[in-house]
């Protein structure tokens, strides 16, 4: 190995970084609490680029920071949309296979948009404090978790 290899971080340090600079634009004081959540999308072969997501209320809408959250009756934000979901929602097309950068573990929601969009990989590094059921539900779709160490 060169000096420049042992210096250059991996590329899931460099996709983990550019979604945790999204996760800035986090307009969610729920997410941002925990340093807001980004999601980068790309062709698991290749790694072509195909969206990214930040959590953020609906184009038009007010946003939390503005107008305060919107709690549902599961205690969650319904004026949010999570990262994950405006990176697929905001994808361009690929019919191949994917790997979701996120910075928080997916939710049982998102994990099932990813499968409905063929992602084989969700790399992340916070875990979500509802975990379980989505390792569980993960193996049994065949997606793979990778969690980064911080």
């Amino acid at each position: 190995m060169n000096l420049g290899e042992a210096m250059r971080p991996s590329k899931h340090r460099t996709y983990m970084k550019m979604a945790k600079d999204l996760a800035e634009q986090s307009t969610c004081p729920r997410a941002i609490k925990l340093g807001g959540v980004g999601a980068i999308l790309l062709e698991l072969d290749g790694g072509r680029p195909l969206g990214f997501g930040y959590c953020g209320s609906k184009p038009g809408e007010p946003h939390c920071l503005d107008d305060g959250c919107l709690i549902g009756p599961d205690g969650g934000c319904v004026r949010t949309v999570h990262a994950e979901v405006n990176a697929f929602d905001w994808m361009r097309p690929s019919d191949k296979r994917k790997v979701l950068y996120t910075t928080l573990s997916p939710c049982l929601g998102c994990l099932a948009r990813a499968a409905s969009e063929n992602t084989q990989l969700i790399v992340f590094e916070q875990q979500y404090r509802i975990f379980d059921p989505v390792r569980e539900e993960a193996a049994r779709l065949g997606i793979e978790l990778l969690r980064l160490d911080p």
